[in-house]
């Protein structure tokens, strides 16, 4: 009997013990999805912690909450100014703030430099979607809720030991104008703060927002030396010294692509975006007189993971015009040498350690590729920029000629176009070219290290999106109306099927109601805004075909344009459902 139930118990645990050591050997050998992930995780946040070690001891601190670009660019000019008045400011992306990842809930939220005074928290903030706080400043304004909340149950006011002033950007049209900067407001009101200004709320529409900013700095200047005590000196005349490190890099070649990969595990997104490959390119209306037309775009993900579904954008990173960039490499005296050379923009890791440097650029590439790829080359200069360029000019003349521009004592003269300006930088608006052209002398005393670290960056274009994952798996189709002498535009509209572009999914809230029954769903979609209720019919379409059995409301879709004969861009669609 004994050995009977030996031999049974080896039968069975002989198996067990193999498999378990199958078990235990087999993620030495193959590591799993998941531990490549955290490994992947540990990496960046190792980076992001050593990338901010020198914020966290500032006096002021800058936050900014930015979609497009415009409320950093804000931003890091309000930190450049004051740091050129002496001072002591950091700029933080709160997405990548160390202290909101190591903070202790009996810690402050925004801690004082000292234990008598107050924290200086002065906040930038764009509004996104439907009245949302753009996706870099969620994490920061989801900890301030928090503290809010806590602060309610205990009797306390988290925020009583900060002294603010918001600057809130957003655009009159849509309903929730600036409503993630009055929500940031009201949040460090309810918490005790210290409002040192009243909140601005800047209209994109209007065309002295930058009047507006510049009024409110100053303001904001006046109650930091008033009311906090910080001392500031008068900003100086001569050109400024460049915050950041630029340099040519010999020892190293330029990386393959503008921009680096997302991991393999991660989909493409703003800061990683992929290379989508265009499938197909199809012209759907003839030319207006102002020379405009649609374009239908069929996008492939290439070797990307990504997912989406009707009611996302495709965010597509454009290039700059090649006679563009060669007219600013010629007027700024770059030699060809120096043009082929990869460069890096860099910045200290910490304070203390100025020999390690962490480049600031999306990648390293050649100069070429930075005016090509990441700089905003053809939009219209910020004040602040020209500025800078009234600061650079050697001669007296000239500078005070960009300073009364600046002040609207005089009109810029470059309404005209010359052989040296492209044609397409010749339509009515101004841009840094024109200036470098007509103010010779600021190009002198412009080191191009300065120039790259002042110009803005070349933001995402955003585009509706015309399919649905469930119909189009491995691709994304949009409609473009192409524009002349867009920076965009120019560039799908010189695209041939095959090549890459640099492009992202950015996920939005406007999406099919995942429980419509029986409800009928109306749709309006004038021009290229029908794009987003074609992808609507698509997944409709592939649902009713996966669930037959539930009953499914009508759909109606009305579209509309200015030309039936010329401009009805979408009647297979429109037949097909």
């Amino acid at each position: 009997m004994l050995n009977r139930f030996c031999i049974a118990f080896g039968f069975i645990a002989g198996p067990c013990a193999i498999a378990l050591a199958m078990q235990l050997w087999r993620p030495r050998r193959h590591p799993s999805l998941s531990s490549k992930y955290a490994a992947q995780l540990r990496e960046r946040i190792s980076e992001q912690e050593a990338d901010f070690n020198n914020n966290e001891d500032a006096a002021i601190m800058v936050f900014y909450g930015s979609v497009t670009g415009n409320a950093e660019m804000y931003a890091k000019a309000l930190v450049a100014d004051l740091r050129e008045r002496g001072g002591d400011v950091a700029l933080v992306d709160p997405s990548t703030w160390r202290h909101l990842a190591r903070r202790t809930p009996s810690e402050l939220l925004f801690a004082p430099k000292s234990n008598e005074g107050k924290a200086i928290a002065v906040f930038v903030i764009a509004t996104t979607g439907e009245g949302e706080v753009p996706d870099n400043f969620f994490p920061l304004f989801s900890e301030m809720q928090a503290a809010i909340r806590d602060g309610t149950k205990e009797g306390k006011q988290p925020f009583q030991r900060v002294a603010y002033a918001v600057f809130a950007l957003g655009e009159s049209s849509y309903r929730y104008f600036c409503r993630a900067g009055v929500s940031v407001g009201a949040l460090l009101h309810n918490g005790g703060g210290v409002e040192l200004l009243p909140i601005v709320l800047s209209d994109a529409r209007s065309p002295t927002r930058d009047d507006l900013f510049d009024e409110w700095e100053e303001n904001l200047s006046q109650k930091l030396q008033e009311v906090c005590g910080v001392r500031l000196r008068e900003m100086p005349c001569n050109p400024p010294q460049p915050q950041l490190i630029f340099r040519f890099v010999t020892d190293m070649p330029a990386d393959r692509v503008p921009f680096a990969p997302p991991p393999s595990l991660l989909e493409p997104s703003v800061q990683c975006p992929g290379q989508f490959v265009l499938e197909a390119k199809t012209r759907k209306t003839e030319m207006r007189e102002d020379g405009s037309y649609v374009l239908h775009l069929a996008f492939g993900f290439g070797d990307h993971m990504v997912s989406y579904q009707a009611g996302d954008h495709l965010g597509i990173y454009p290039v700059n015009p090649p006679d563009v960039v060669e007219a600013y490499r010629q007027v700024l005296n770059i030699s060809e040498v120096e043009w082929t050379k990869p460069v890096e923009l860099c910045a200290p890791v910490n304070a203390r350690a100025r020999a390690s440097l962490r480049n600031t650029l999306p990648a390293r590439v050649t100069l070429c590729t930075v005016f090509e790829r990441y700089l905003d080359l053809c939009g219209k200069p910020r004040k602040s920029m020209l500025r800078l360029l009234a600061r650079c000019c050697e001669n007296p003349q000239e500078q005070n000629s960009l300073l009364g521009i600046l002040c609207g004592k005089y009109k810029p003269n470059i309404s005209g176009c010359t052989e040296s300006v492209p044609e397409m930088l010749c339509q009515g608006y101004s841009t840094v070219l024109h200036y470098l052209k007509t103010f010779p002398s600021c190009c002198r005393g412009f080191d191009v290290g300065l120039f790259v670290e002042a110009m803005p960056r070349i933001q995402p274009r955003f585009y509706s999106i015309a399919s649905d994952i469930l119909s189009h798996s491995t691709s994304v189709e949009i409609f473009v109306r192409i524009v002349p002498h867009g920076v965009n535009s120019t560039y799908l509209h010189h695209l041939t099927p095959g090549d890459r572009v640099t492009a992202f999914v950015r996920k939005s809230t406007f999406h099919l109601p995942l429980k419509c029954r029986g409800r009928p769903v109306v749709m309006i979609g004038p021009g290229t805004g029908v794009a987003s209720m074609i992808g609507f019919c698509h997944r409709r379409e592939m649902i009713m075909k996966k669930q037959p059995q539930v009953e499914h409301g009508p759909m109606v879709l009305f579209f509309g344009n200015r030309y039936r004969a010329s401009e009805y861009f979408v009647p297979e669609e429109l037949r097909r459902w």
